[in-house]
């Protein structure tokens, strides 16, 4: 007996619909991650990877480089992050992204669960990128006028599709500025978001010719979605018909101007189909014209922009860069991130334990901060300090969460940035940048600022301290404490108080473009900060790192890399577990810094197989105890704090 008539195509209809749902879920439970690797483009230094000398450099790396590790297979070893952004921007157009990876001999192009997003550094990444470009370094990338830089890529390998990669990065500037509200970031809001982008995709197979755009939300699935090449190829397929080609976004090469008729053709047919508003003030973008809050000029860190744009070592350089040279506009996640670096530093610095008989006045503390606050903003330009790991502390807090966002309770008006925003954003970071929103409301409109003052600004919450030694075993410690707002921004919001920090900026500044960043490290920075797992090797173009005052430094030496992590290393040929003579572990996100809201403890050194770790020393009121090595115990610290570990 035949099929009846019908059937079939039911029988298909179902099948789409069951995979476009589990497609869409699974995107919308990478938002984050996507979110996070463009975080970290944002705020890359020296112009940046819109445009420009290093955005050629990424695509050149990408194509001669990682174009060999694809090919091998490899699903565990990540990309640096310049490359990572490429290898993004590449998968954003999945037609081209097939052909043109299939015309350099690679076949293999989907990235595993971990690389679709994932970017690093790590001693396991150094080695899998060493075997593709030799003595070409992973991270920082080359600088313009070295042994490695963009002329001589060129030279010794024809690209076949670096070039319109390169050009094509610009087109994914602006839309991170309409994905800095912390909604979205919600969980409410990304499968409220989901279910609309599902019905974008349904519109886009009732009207294939014509022109859609996407809003806001729906652009965050789309991008996210695409970035899992194959799910989005499978998914359009299925959609669309096995014989047709991947829904490129091609709104994405129009200009501002050029949207709006497309964006209200796509709105109108929305609402005809779906019988809902197409967008919103929570879901529609951002003028493209609009600041973040923290580049505005009254923000206490848009003079900060400078370790971004402005290259230091200018002079040198300008015959290689201007090969490549372009504007480059950015979202304003720098800023985001440059204002929690600097909060981050000056509170370990406030709050550093005072163990002396005299302990330093507050002048001194004072000025001691903001000399250190200074340095660390200073360090961005010279690629250090940056989010280049995707575990960095800062990324980890881009994560989706309830905000109390809701459907039915929508911004009024139209869609803007608001001071409120810069606190909101982070999840477990919100100590440092305590008291900023209630600033930037001040310099912004200082009679309508909240009545109550910074100092006065005292959110409580537990917290906790770790610290870990390892050898044949591990222990914790924890502490539980009270959160008050960030010292930086208390400090700022006194009279002069901002003006003196910008003025030290500048002084900081000349220090290390005249005598280099390590002298002006050893200057003015007050204490060694954590690394944030991110390891220094060896000299580079911008530093060296043996002369850097407060970070851990190795040479290249695979022997080592081997010990760290053998199983790797070997092939898989080495065991699993390796006894360790000592090595300290690190407390909270790497240097003490708390979980939550409370204060943090800091680092717990690692005992060998016999020894004991050290104890953790407290931040703020409750810092958490080291944990202790095989046997060892760990000491409490802080109000209330923590036990040894096992």
């Amino acid at each position: 007996m035949g099929t009846p008539e019908g059937a079939e195509a039911m029988s298909t209809s179902k099948d789409a619909a069951e995979l476009l749902e589990t497609a869409s879920l699974g995107a919308a439970s990478r938002v984050a991650g996507q979110l996070r690797l463009l975080h970290a483009v944002d705020s890359f230094p020296r112009g940046g990877l819109y445009q420009g000398y290093y955005a050629v450099a990424a695509a050149l790396r990408y194509e001669r480089y990682w174009a060999k590790i694809l090919a091998t297979n490899n699903t565990f070893a990540l990309p640096p992050m310049d490359v990572a952004w490429a290898w993004w921007v590449h998968r954003q157009d999945p037609r081209s992204y097939r052909a043109t990876l299939a015309e350099a001999g690679v076949t293999h192009t989907t990235p595993s669960a971990r690389q679709a997003f994932g970017f690093g550094v790590s001693n396991a990444d150094r080695y899998a990128w060493k075997g593709a470009a030799s003595k070409h370094p992973l991270w920082p990338p080359p600088a313009p006028g070295s042994a490695y830089d963009v002329a001589k890529e060129r030279v010794a390998m024809k690209p076949i599709f670096a070039k319109e990669l390169a050009a094509s990065m610009c087109r994914f500037a602006w839309q991170l500025r309409s994905w800095l509200r912390p909604h979205f970031l919600d969980e409410g809001f990304i499968q409220e978001a989901r279910q609309r982008y599902v019905r974008f995709l349904q519109l886009h197979a009732t009207h294939p010719y014509e022109l859609l755009v996407p809003a806001a939300d729906i652009a965050l699935l789309w991008h996210t979605h695409m970035g899992l090449s194959d799910s989005y190829e499978a998914t359009c397929a299925a959609l669309y018909g096995a014989d047709s080609a991947p829904w490129r976004p091609q709104y994405v090469d129009l200009s501002e101007e050029e949207m709006e008729a497309p964006y209200a053709e796509t709105a109108r047919l929305y609402e005809k189909q779906y019988g809902e508003p197409y967008d919103s003030p929570d879901t529609a973008w951002l003028p493209r014209s609009t600041n973040y809050v923290l580049a505005e000029p009254y923000s206490p860190v848009a003079y900060g922009a400078r370790s971004y744009d402005t290259n230091p070592q200018q002079a040198k350089q300008a015959a290689a860069i201007e090969r490549a040279a372009a504007a480059v506009p950015r979202a304003g996640a720098h800023l985001l991130y440059l204002a929690w670096l600097a909060g981050r530093r000056a509170d370990k610095v406030f709050r550093s334990p005072r163990t002396f008989c005299f302990p330093p006045s507050r002048e001194t503390t004072r000025k001691n901060t903001l000399s250190h606050t200074a340095s660390s903003m200073v360090n961005v330009a010279y690629f250090i300090d940056l989010p280049a790991q995707d575990t960095h502390p800062y990324l980890a807090a881009i994560i989706q969460r309830p905000t109390g966002w809701r459907k039915d309770a929508a911004a009024k008006g139209g869609p803007t940035s608001r001071p409120a925003d810069v606190e909101g954003y982070l999840h477990g970071q919100e100590r440092y940048l305590s008291g900023l929103a209630h600033l930037l409301a001040t310099s912004q409109s200082p009679a309508s600022a909240p009545t109550a003052t910074p100092a006065a600004a005292v959110a409580s919450g537990a917290g906790h301290g770790h610290g870990h030694g390892h050898g044949q075993g591990h222990g914790h410690g924890h502490g539980h404490g009270v959160a008050a707002m960030s010292p930086l921004w208390e400090l700022l919001s006194r009279p002069g108080g901002a003006r003196e920090l910008e003025q030290l900026y500048g002084e900081v500044w000349a220090a290390a473009e005249g005598r280099g960043v390590g002298q002006m490290q050893k200057r003015y920075q007050k204490r060694r900060n954590s690394n944030d797992g991110i390891a220094y090797y060896g000299g580079c173009d911008y530093y060296v790192s043996g002369q850097l005052w407060f970070m851990v430094a190795y040479a290249y030496d695979y022997d080592y890399m081997f010990t760290t992590n053998p199983v790797v290393f070997s092939d898989g040929t080495a065991p699993v577990t390796v006894a360790y003579d000592g090595g300290g572990g690190h407390g909270g996100d790497h240097d003490g810094t708390s979980w939550g809201d409370g204060g943090g403890g800091g680092d717990g050194g690692g005992g060998g197989t016999g020894g004991g770790g050290g104890g953790g020393g407290g931040g703020g009121c409750g810092g958490g105890g080291g944990g202790g090595g095989c046997g060892g115990g760990g000491g409490g610290g802080g109000c209330g704090g923590g036990g040894g570990g096992d």
